[in-house]
């Protein structure tokens, strides 16, 4: 009994731990910062299609550079920063070899020549007031080239960061499955990796900050939880904290999956104009859009876990304590 009561936790911890970094995209990047710069792309042509130097997403830019016409961007900083560069050529592109000439305050700076197979990160200082030049040559005759910039502050302390979101996790379900209430803990987690992934799609690389947010969000989404399991009386009576639990996982989690399937079938991010599509939809339009394109796969995979998640929050209310842990309203 007593090998149980450590191995589980320890189990958790791990799990915790791996399920956090596998997620290479988001976990490398969470120590990422917001600069504070300006872009001029004056001295371009702004009318050609689609954009020479183009914001995709948080701190990610699209450049195309024309046969004939390099694209160019130039950064003005406001403070000290140290940043890092990621210059790549994007995924699916027909061809790609593009020489980027970064110029610090008018002086050539740095080279780096980057293909399909090869990318490269570079990392530098700059001070305020201090401007960067980035100029994609096609190098060749090709303009074809669908080249990547990715530019974010380096925070020194990135690994510490990265770190402190599992290790809260950990403590998290420690805490919670000392009290018996392991599912809303382990329902919780799955809620938060999701909305990693949707903001990670749809957004870019997600900031230290957001990650923080989710994750004291699902925090008091299962201290909710275990409100309603623990402390209303009259539910305990009638057996249905499990359905107002499970209604409201799905209504949080129809979110994420929504940002996340919408990529996977379209190839496109989710923009404001496909919200605004969606909060028009009735449910007859719903359930046509589903049956047109949404895979059965998919519509199998969302009511199994669905079932899942009840399956567990059921099994949480059957073994649930009568004696009202005290301490869980401090926390809430």
């Amino acid at each position: 009994m007593l090998k149980q009561r450590f191995l589980l936790p320890l189990i958790a911890i791990i799990l915790i731990f791996i399920s956090f970094t596998s997620l290479h995209s988001i976990a490398k990047l969470l120590a990422t910062g917001e600069l504070d710069y300006s872009l001029d792309t004056s001295g371009m042509n702004l009318h050609h299609k689609p954009p020479l130097f183009n914001l995709q997403k948080n701190g990610i830019y699209f450049i195309h550079p024309a046969t004939e016409v390099n694209a160019t961007g130039t950064f003005s900083f406001k403070k000290d920063e140290e940043l890092l560069f990621h210059f790549s050529i994007q995924k699916g592109s027909p061809v790609g070899r593009i020489l980027f000439v970064l110029k610090k305050n008018g002086n050539d700076f740095q080279k780096f020549l980057v293909d399909t197979k090869h990318y490269t990160k570079f990392r530098t200082k700059v001070h305020k007031g201090d401007i960067l030049t980035v100029i994609a040559d096609p190098y060749g005759s090709t303009a074809g080239d669908w080249g990547n910039l990715k530019l974010f502050k380096f925070e020194p302390h990135y690994i510490l960061k990265l770190r402190l979101i599992p290790f809260l996790w950990a403590l998290f379900f420690i805490y919670l499955m000392g009290k018996g209430h392991f599912y809303i803990a382990f329902n919780s987690y799955v809620g938060f990796l999701l909305t990693l992934v949707a903001e990670s799609v749809n957004f870019g690389p997600l900031l230290f900050n957001d990650a923080m947010t989710y994750t004291i969000f699902y925090f008091l989404l299962a201290f909710l939880f275990t409100f309603i399991y623990q402390e209303l009386q009259f539910l305990k009576r009638f057996k249905i904290a499990t359905l107002i639990s499970w209604i409201a996982t799905l209504l949080v989690y129809i979110v994420p999956v929504v940002f996340i399937i919408y990529p996977l079938l379209f190839n496109q991010t989710v923009s404001w104009e496909i919200l605004f599509t969606i909060y028009q939809t009735n449910s007859h339009e719903a359930m046509e859009f589903i049956h047109a394109f949404v895979p059965r796969l998919y519509l199998f995979a969302t009511f199994g876990a669905s079932l899942i998640i009840g399956y567990l929050l059921w099994r949480q209310e059957l073994k649930e304590r009568k004696i009202i842990e005290r301490s869980l309203l401090i926390l809430i």
